[in-house]
């Protein structure tokens, strides 16, 4: 399955090539937890947030997608660093 952002989306945005960091998962660090459902994977590009729904994306697999569009969401200042979204309290 190939995570992508949504042609208009990155028309919308001026993207011309997304250059992603490495992806994320948003339970963060689980220390042994096993109980610890992971819900969204999220990555950035430029100044920009790209989540997808794993739920979703599980879902479209099972139905035969080979490709699924994740939500983006421009970053105002653009520090990445500060805008996390583990346990969902940025998102």
């Amino acid at each position: 399955m190939l995570l992508k952002i949504n042609p208009d989306h990155m028309i919308k945005y001026e993207i011309k090539k997304p250059d992603f960091l490495p992806s994320k998962f948003d339970a963060g660090p689980s220390l042994g937890d096993e109980n610890i459902t992971e819900t969204y994977v999220f990555s950035y590009t430029s100044n920009y947030r790209v989540v997808w729904n794993m739920r979703q994306v599980a879902k479209e697999y099972k139905a035969g997608s080979v490709e699924m569009y994740g939500t983006i969401t421009p970053i105002d200042d653009g520090n990445i660093v500060d805008c996390k979204l583990f346990n969902h309290q940025n998102f």
